[in-house]
């Protein structure tokens, strides 16, 4: 049993546990009064803190039927972040200052959502944005890497704010959008705290998304707050004044407010309410997970927003309150999170089971092709920003020409020929889009897509449109030497910094911003990066410094334009430190590629994926002979112990189990047909001594 302080003691004894005798007398024809006696202690439990007078407009069974409509929902946004004042309050030009109130609430809804099979975007403003991935980190640092994290900079009052909140709600298309401790404008317009201080100008306008979403037919709103200044308590009765006696009672309604003593409980009702209905309340976060979100938000820079503390668990000099999260230390927190699963454990069942099973949906067919292993890096990268991004299930075809070695020494003729057979291959096989894997590999185009119909992402393209939106000022690129002598990054980015509606013409690859490194893709290929012996480490490490030294020290972000890259950010990351730079982002491209594909996937939901086998195993295309090796690979960079290793030559035919043994003649006359995989035989990897097998297939 957790052990309480005094404080989580008196709040234990106020509000008292739920009898168990409760949920075992209950009729099985008494799940109504069953849930309605619960909800009424979840109203008890969420309101038994009460100094803040949460009592007085608290909204009964918000947490139950907030639950109930995001069952619903397969695409849910939060909003959320709430900074209390200035990081220096005699300075009004400095940045706002987060509480610890909001993200990690956020995080703990999320993580039910994911155990729900629900797709979560996060929202929030440039001073949050830090405190809420490590949030989320704390809990699933595979979710902050490849989850949506989206930050509102736009001015307050302006048409601005709505055109990016449209703009963000068209780009995910939520079915539910969740405020959680959010400031919410005023009838005047103006965000108070609850010292009645005006915090318009360190809160960007993140409640925006919540009023635009409550024009939106279909779109579920909920709005969790504790004080009533936060979004989604607009028309609620009662709300107190500020302490200072002005008004601070929001405007901005949602269709199902919640109402909690602090709204990280609140969030985290919701989501217990939300698993228990699906029979899966042991996945709610535990009470050490708790804790660490809350640890991990103040190391990003929050504090309590009563006591204004950073060091968890001191108490304030009265000895009334205690840093954490609204004045309550940690124990408080975690206790109250015990007694909240106690009395959740005794509703009845009957939430909605996750949609999204790998067992049953019948995948898309996405095809990664690049010259070596950075296909499979890319690939493990695209399936993580596709679990969390999109509610599609995919299987990954990586097609990778081991055999013909790194691509960046290669001649234009040759290059155009390789990369010409490996999207027919892609095509052959039947994937319904080709994801770029290989920057170099790029350069070969338009050439290389003759006779080329399946959709290809131009990862060069769609990285260069991405830089003038992205990458600050003075972005900088680490490439292969291939792709740094080639003019097709510096020429995109100047043309994507000329158009579009985030064009920023001031945006240019300069001279001495583009780095080759020669010899990364080498040490990727071979693993070099993932081994244990202290030597090989080393001489890794010294291969990063070198090319990574030759980055200008004033560049605003780095770009990793070859897919073998990310394999080494952390050192990267670790060697820009060195320099003073660990503030420049370092951006993996394949996110975009992911974009792009999460796009396709929506647009081309309605394609006959009848014959397609359930299975997920990814299958790996190599012109390589050593398969043991290749798969060696395959396991150690794809992260997965269940992938197909075919060898393969570029542009031949292929048998590859990715449908079903029989097709229907009305499937091969559909309009998606054009897609299909075709079933064919391959040849066989050569034997020690053998010659190269023909191209005629077997």
């Amino acid at each position: 049993m957790t052990k309480l302080s005094a404080q989580a003691k008196g709040l234990a004894a106020r509000f008292g546990k739920g009898k168990a005798s409760d949920a075992q007398s209950a009729r099985p024809d008494d799940a109504d009064g069953q849930e309605a006696r619960v909800s009424a202690r979840l109203d008890r439990l969420l309101t038994s803190n009460d100094l803040r007078d949460v009592s007085r407009f608290h909204v009964e069974g918000g947490a139950l039927n907030a639950a109930k409509a995001l069952e619903q929902a397969d695409r849910v946004m939060i909003l959320t972040g709430f900074s209390v004042d200035h990081t220096n309050p005699d300075d009004p030009t400095s940045p706002g200052l987060p509480e610890t109130d909001g993200p990690p609430g956020a995080a703990a809804l999320a993580h039910s959502l994911w155990e729900l099979g629900k797709v979560v975007t996060f929202v929030t403003d440039k001073a949050n944005e830090p405190v809420l991935r490590a949030a989320v980190k704390a809990l699933n640092p595979e979710a902050e890497r490849y989850a949506r994290f989206d930050v509102v900079d736009a001015p307050h009052g302006s048409r601005a704010a709505s055109k990016q909140a449209d703009a963000l709600l068209d780009k995910h298309r939520p079915d539910a959008v969740v405020a959680i401790e959010l400031p919410s404008r005023n009838e005047n317009g103006d965000r108070l705290n609850m010292r009645g201080k005006n915090i318009n100008g360190f809160n960007a306008p993140v409640d925006q998304l919540l009023i635009n979403a409550n024009r939106r037919e279909g779109v579920t709103t909920v709005g969790v707050g504790d004080g009533g200044n936060e979004a989604g308590m607009g028309g609620l009765e009662n709300i107190p004044q500020a302490l200072n006696g002005d008004t601070m009672a929001a405007a901005v309604p949602a269709q199902h407010p919640v109402t909690a003593w602090n709204s990280n409980f609140g969030a985290t009702a919701i989501g217990a309410v939300m698993l228990q209905r699906a029979g899966k309340l042991d996945k709610l976060i535990t009470g050490e997970q708790q804790d660490a979100t809350i640890r991990a938000a103040i190391g990003a820079g929050a504090v309590d927003g009563v006591t204004r503390g950073s060091v968890v668990n001191q108490p304030t000099p009265d000895g009334r309150n205690f840093t954490g999260v609204d004045g309550h230390s940690l124990d408080v927190h975690r206790g109250m999170l015990e007694l909240l699963r106690t009395n959740v454990a005794q509703l009845p069942p009957g939430g909605i089971v996750a949609q999204r099973s790998p067992d049953h949906d019948k995948p898309f067919l996405i095809g990664l092709f690049d010259s070596g292993n950075g296909g499979l890096i890319a690939a493990r990268n695209v399936a993580g920003f596709l679990k969390y991004r999109s509610p599609g299930k995919a299987r990954f075809v990586i097609v990778t020409d081991h055999g013909a070695g790194a691509y960046g020494g290669k001649e234009r003729g040759e290059l155009v020929s390789l990369v010409g057979k490996g999207l027919k291959t892609g095509q052959d096989i039947g994937v319904d889009i080709i994801a770029m894997a290989c920057n170099t590999a790029c350069t070969a185009f338009p050439e290389a897509q003759d006779g080329i119909h399946v959709p290809v992402e131009d990862l060069i393209g769609n990285t260069a449109e991405e830089i003038p939106r992205r990458g600050g000022a003075r972005p900088a690129i680490l490439a292969t030497q291939a792709t740094v002598e080639s003019p097709v990054y510096a020429d995109k980015i100047a043309h994507a910094a000329r158009v579009g509606d985030h064009a920023n013409r001031d945006v240019r690859l300069r001279d001495g911003y583009a780095v080759g490194a020669p010899g990364w893709a080498e040490l990727v290929n071979d693993l070099d990066h993932l081994s244990d012996d202290p030597e090989t480490s080393r001489k890794v490490d010294e291969a990063v410094a070198k090319y990574v030294d030759k980055v200008p020290r004033d560049a605003t972000s780095v770009w990793l334009c070859c897919t073998h890259y990310p394999a080494l950010k952390e050192r990267i990351e670790k060697r820009l430190g060195e320099h003073g730079m660990g503030h420049v982002p370092v951006i993996d491209p394949m996110e975009f590629q992911a974009e792009r594909v999460i796009k396709f996937l929506d647009e081309e939901a309605i394609l006959d994926r009848s014959d397609r086998m359930p299975t997920l195993s990814p299958v790996v295309l190599t012109t390589s002979s050593d398969l043991g090796a290749v798969k060696t690979s395959a396991r150690e960079l794809l992260g997965r112990d269940d992938a197909e290793v075919v060898y393969t030559q570029l542009g031949t035919e292929h048998t590859i189990a990715l449908v079903a043994p029989l097709r229907t003649a009305a499937a091969h006359k559909s309009a998606a047909s054009r897609l299909m995989p075709h079933r064919r035989h391959s040849p066989r990897p050569p034997e020690q001594g053998d010659q190269p097998p023909g191209q005629k297939s077997t």
